[in-house]
């Protein structure tokens, strides 16, 4: 007689868990709970309260999967014809580049993500992007995020001024630090903006100087001010803000600029879904969860 083996409930619910149906469920659902949030911002009318507030431009904005988990999260659902689409547009930001530009102070040439700047620099988009990502269980927002992509940015914005296409002022660390995230530390940012000077002239170097003036020009001609960056859960909460609607107006009316022209990026974690929103599938295709409602608020 064949011994059945006791599985306990935690070891039941890690076989559940790892099947790759369970997985793929999971990802869907975690897809159209981002996408639906987005849909509604169309008809939300609460950035109406505050004229300052940007969330409204995320509908607009194209839709970046960052390599490669992020681009499992950039599912779309059309209600009419009931299909499925994913954006086919991706940055690649790596969270071990992050890690080198703080602990060796390499800046990576090898991804440049250059089509996120001229995303930011189309009207059509309201100067806007997002870039979403998605990392280890436990951890609230991946470092590609938090890291990587705020260091892009501040060596893009300080090339800005360097080819005087930005005010000198927005270099300025006190603006600088805008750009990252409040998880990330002092010592850690004194180190980044230290190495900054080099990454400026790596860049030079790599690009040519010519080149990448006429480049910076031609694409962010029409936006004004430097680029920020808000992080988001996956249900559009705020995980932290380069600034709040108060702090943004007094930011417009001291540099004189125009809101609709400053760019924006929208960081999205689609890490704690996983967390929140979990799914049991079962692998012989029997599903016993209730399916996402993407019709609920």
């Amino acid at each position: 007689m064949d011994e059945f083996k006791v599985i306990k409930g935690n070891d039941l619910g890690r076989i559940v868990e790892r099947d790759i149906f369970n997985r793929l469920c999971s990802i869907r659902d975690d897809s159209l709970r981002i996408s639906h949030w987005i849909e509604k911002l169309k008809t939300s009318t609460n950035h109406e309260n505050s004229p300052f507030s940007t969330t409204s431009r995320i509908p607009f904005a194209i839709r970046f999967g960052n390599r490669r988990c992020g681009s499992w999260y950039t599912l779309s659902h059309d209600s009419v014809s009931n299909t499925y689409s994913r954006s086919l547009d991706w940055t690649h930001f790596k969270s071990t580049d992050g890690h080198s530009a703080y602990n060796l102070g390499t800046f990576s040439l090898s991804r440049l993500n250059l089509q996120l700047i001229q995303s930011l620099g189309n009207p059509l988009t309201r100067h806007s992007a997002v870039i979403i990502d998605a990392t280890r269980r436990g951890k609230i927002c991946p470092d590609s995020l938090t890291r990587t992509l705020p260091v892009f940015l501040s060596v893009i914005d300080c090339l800005r001024v360097e080819f005087s296409l930005l005010d000198s002022k927005f270099a300025q660390e006190s603006i600088l630090m805008k750009k990252f995230p409040q998880c990330v530390s002092q010592s850690e940012l004194s180190q980044i903006f230290a190495w900054i000077p080099k990454w400026k002239h790596d860049l030079i170097s790599s690009i040519g100087r010519e080149r990448l003036l006429n480049w910076l020009k031609s694409e962010l001609e029409s936006v004004q001010g430097p680029i920020l960056i808000d992080w988001l859960s996956s249900n559009g909460n705020a995980l932290w803000n380069s600034m709040d609607d108060e702090e943004i107006h007094q930011f417009m009316l001291d540099a004189q600029l125009e809101l609709h022209k400053v760019p924006f990026v929208y960081a999205i974690s689609a890490s704690n879904v996983v967390q929140s929103h979990h799914q049991t599938h079962i692998a012989s295709g029997i599903c016993t969860c209730t399916p996402f409602d993407t019709s609920a608020g």
